[in-house]
Parts: C-alpha cells; structure tokens; sequence
C-alpha cells in the first residue's frame, strides 16, 4: 500500500541574513543621505533581475545540490553593476522558524494552519538573493505536513528524494510570480500575482521511494517576495508624480506590528499583503523579531532580521505624500507593549522632513500638524526605551530631500526612498 504525503506551504517572512556583509549595508544606509540612496539602488537591481530571468526562461536557472546532496535551483546574472543571484533550497526544521512560534517546545512540531488543515512544519524552503556577495533579501517559507499524517511516516524517505518534486513546485511558483512581475502597478496586483504563484507551485502525486507526494500552496507562501519584486515595477509605471518607497527593518528581540494610523496626503499602494480573502491588506501585520535559520543539516545557523516592505503615492495635483506608521513594539517573553510613531512628509512644494517619538495611536492629526515639516533631514534617530527596560532606537531616513531623481528604469521622477530601522542601542 502506497503512504499518502500530502504538504503544504505556509506564510512566508522575510527578511536580511546578517552576515556577508549585510547587516553592515544597513547599517551604512541608515545614516541617510547618498547612504541610502546606494543602498536602494542595489535593491532596485531586482527589477533588471527579473526582466533578464523572464527573457531568458528556464534556461536561465541551474539545478544542482548542496553540500549534504539537497536540492537547489539557481540563476545568476553578471552585468556591469555587478553580480546577482538567486537561491532556493530547503531545510529540515529547526526550533527556529516561524512556525515555531505559534508552539511551545513540548508540544511537538511547529504547526501552521491552510485551508481549514493542520500542518505540522518538518521544513522550509528558502530563497536568498545576493548582489556582489551581499544579500539583498530572504525569504522563508514553512514546509508542513498534514497531521493526519504522523511525522514519524517521514524516517523511512530521504530528505534529499523528498524535496525534490517540492522544490520544484516552488521554484514553479517562483517563475510564475516573476512572468507576472512586470505588469503590477498596485498592492492588490501583487497579491493576485501571488496567489497564480501559489496555484502553479502545486504538486499532485509524485511517487517517492514508494510514497506519493503531493503539496498544495496559496498566495500566502508568496505574498513576501511578491511585494519586494513589485516595488521596483510600481515605481517604474510612473503613473503619479510623486513616490515613496519605505523599509522597515527589524534589528531586535522584539516583535513589531505596523499599522498606517494616520493618512494626510496620497495613499498607500503596496504593503504586507495577505492575498486569501480579496486581496485584503493583513490587519495589523507582524515584522517578526530576529530569528536564527539552519540553511542546510550541518551548517552553522544564520540570524536573520526581518522586514516589512510599503509604497506610497501622491494622488493630487496639489499634496504630496504624507503619513503616520504606528509600531507597536512588543517584548516576545512577557507581551508587555509600547507604541513609537514615525512621520514621513513629502510635500508638493519644499523639502521633506521626519519625525519619531513615543505616539498613541489615534493622535495622529494633532501629532502630523505640530511635527510635518519641522525636522528637514535626511536622517532622524529617536531613542527610546523598549518594554523589558531596555534602551533601542528606531532611524528614519530619507535619500534626498527635495528634487527629481532616477527611479528604477532611469527615468528622473519625484522619486524618496527611506528605512525606518529598529535596533538595540
């Protein structure tokens, strides 16, 4: 009698490995200015990546294994700027991935639910892309079991001959989320791309040492690579005069959940997204606190700080862009909470300003008014002090302050890029 596998794919975070350079590239483009006008034009290069992967097809990627015989596919592109690659492999699940917080540690494995289904993570798959030998992003993605199916059905199969037919549905799901990358101008374009990503990541029964494997995927294992291979596209359409592309990192031990709590000017037109439901954005979405992965048995643990990825557009004649994020900043062990604002203005006329401090949510038209246009500096630092007692910083920054200036495709635009980084102090 044939064992039955079905898995799935759960939602996905993601983030910056801090290693190889990393955490020191975010480090230098908090300091504002050109710092982080460099630091957006390497993240801008994902646009041209994509564009070449899609003209070149399959053919483009590699499929090889790793050191321990997993599977992984590949691409790499040399261009003048540089070298960029893209890699997707899997791992066998540690104590460390998302799922695992959801679950205390004596109560077995980490589970997510889909579809109305229970899963039990035994692994994730992982896509990391470097530009010159520093990762840009990466992204997780939670690989489950159905709990009909004990764990213990999976000692009998090699990791590596599992893998594979799930790999390859998800480097599926990867093509097909690029084909459609060019073409998203909007949040919720973003989030019907991922969701054609998640119906051609499937698997319908792949016969594997003598089980079948099936996996079923949605637009949630999806959706955080589809914002941050959209962004550069929506800033190409060019469809408003002015734009603001915004990340937020997340250096630190807490959790932070964002919530737009005060709109001024223009709109917000790509975020977090949750594509299930209507293309609805997530209520209060969660940038998770610093997290350690395992990339493959036998290699040393990577941390990883995660991120939350926005655009803003102006959408009249006569305002530009202006807003409040309230971050509510939450201490993992007790819950215990505090809430830090932070103010971007990028008015029609004149220069940009910032401003960041300790905020109640719902104060933000009296806040916006007292503070918008005060503080005209491409880098802001507010110190303050997080739930447990303990001292941390949250850095604002803009590129430029004022003027045109090239958007992804060359083309000169009303076009700020700014970080909002969370860090200990």
């Amino acid at each position: 009698m044939t064992t039955s596998l079905p898995f799935a794919l759960g939602p996905s975070t993601q983030g910056i490995p801090l290693s190889g350079g990393a955490q020191q590239m975010v480090q230098q483009a908090m300091q504002g200015g050109g710092a982080t006008a460099a630091f957006f034009q390497n993240q801008y290069t994902v646009g041209n990546f994509v564009s070449w992967l899609n003209s070149q097809g399959e053919s483009a990627w590699i499929q090889s294994t790793d050191d321990q015989g997993n599977p992984v596919f590949f691409a790499e592109q040399t261009s003048q700027t540089g070298n960029i690659v893209l890699l997707l492999q899997t791992t066998q699940a540690t104590s460390t991935t998302q799922g695992a917080r959801a679950a205390a540690d004596d109560d077995g494995p980490p589970q997510f639910q889909w579809n109305g289904q229970s899963y039990n993570v035994v692994g994730s798959v992982t896509g990391t892309l470097t530009f010159n030998s520093v990762p840009l992003w990466w992204i997780e993605v939670p690989l489950g079991l159905s709990t009909i199916v004990p764990v213990s059905a999976l000692s009998s199969i090699v990791w590596a001959n599992l893998v594979k037919p799930l790999l390859t549905g998800f480097w599926n799901g990867v093509q097909s989320l690029f084909s459609d990358a060019p073409e998203i101008t909007s949040g919720a374009e973003a989030a019907t791309a991922a969701d054609d990503a998640g119906t051609a990541a499937v698997v319908d029964g792949a016969a594997v040492d003598g089980a079948e494997v099936s996996m079923l995927a949605g637009g949630l294992a999806f959706a955080g690579i589809a914002v941050l291979v959209a962004i550069p596209f929506i800033l190409m359409a060019l469809g408003h005069p002015s734009y603001q592309n915004l990340k937020v990192y997340n250096l630190t031990n807490y959790d932070i959940d964002w919530s737009l709590d005060y709109l001024a000017h223009g709109a917000m037109n790509a975020s977090p997204i949750s594509p299930d439901g209507g293309n609805q954005v997530t209520a209060n979405p969660l940038i998770p606190a610093i997290s350690t992965i395992q990339p493959a048995p036998g290699i040393a643990p990577v941390t990883v700080a995660h991120e939350a990825d926005f655009s803003f557009i102006n959408t009249s004649e006569f305002a530009g862009i202006g807003y409040i994020m309230a971050l509510t900043v939450t201490d993992t062990a007790t819950g215990a909470a505090t809430v830090v604002g932070a103010l971007f203005d990028v008015p029609w006329a004149g220069e940009n300003s910032l401003w960041g401090g300790s905020y109640t949510p719902g104060s933000g038209a009296s806040v916006y008014d007292q503070n918008a246009g005060q503080n005209k500096v491409t880098q802001l630092v507010y110190p303050f002090t997080g739930p447990d007692g303990v001292g941390a910083t949250l850095t604002l920054t803009y590129d430029f302050l004022s003027g045109q200036h090239p958007a992804p495709n060359g083309q000169n635009t009303f076009v700020y890029n700014s970080l909002a980084v969370f860090a200990p102090a």
